[in-house]
């Protein structure tokens, strides 16, 4: 299984990775968590990823860029239902009339991403992940493969 600090810096990697109002980053250089609160329009596409607005733990508002190792703490809550709408932008406009994109965990614990149609659940990553983070980050992995 891999660390969620590994498995946060194969989320960054991604090309669909952004970051999103509401994520929890977790800055590199002190340790600090920083809850992003808004994303400046870039000057340059490259920007889109890192410009943000964000509150340090002590409610202060700073404007600045998040760098490159920086990564989302992959254990808050907020930060997991942005990944979310992530995989649902890499991979609904290629499913059709198919439902919304969920996770999914099995009565054994482990989890996937797909969606239900009817009473069958049409996977994008199987649930053979121990977290849902991991099946989160696996199908913004495999949205790469289809666009």
């Amino acid at each position: 299984m891999n660390t969620m600090k590994t498995l946060a810096e194969r989320a960054v990697a991604s090309k669909h990775w952004r970051w999103m109002p509401g994520m929890l980053a977790l800055d590199s250089c002190n340790e600090e968590h920083l809850r992003v609160q808004g994303v400046r329009p870039p000057a340059r596409v490259i920007d889109a990823r890192r410009s943000v607005v964000y509150e340090d733990s002590d409610g202060a508002m700073h404007e600045g860029v998040v760098s490159r190792s920086d990564v989302p703490d992959l254990t808050d809550p907020a930060t997991l239902g942005c990944l979310l709408a992530l995989v649902r932008e890499a991979w609904e406009p290629h499913r059709g009339d198919d439902p919304v994109c969920c996770t999914h965990q099995c009565l054994d614990g482990e989890w996937g991403v797909g969606s239900w149609v009817s009473t069958v659940f049409a996977a994008v990553c199987l649930p053979v992940f121990d977290t849902e983070a991991e099946a989160l980050v696996a199908a913004l992995e495999a949205g790469e493969l289809t666009c």
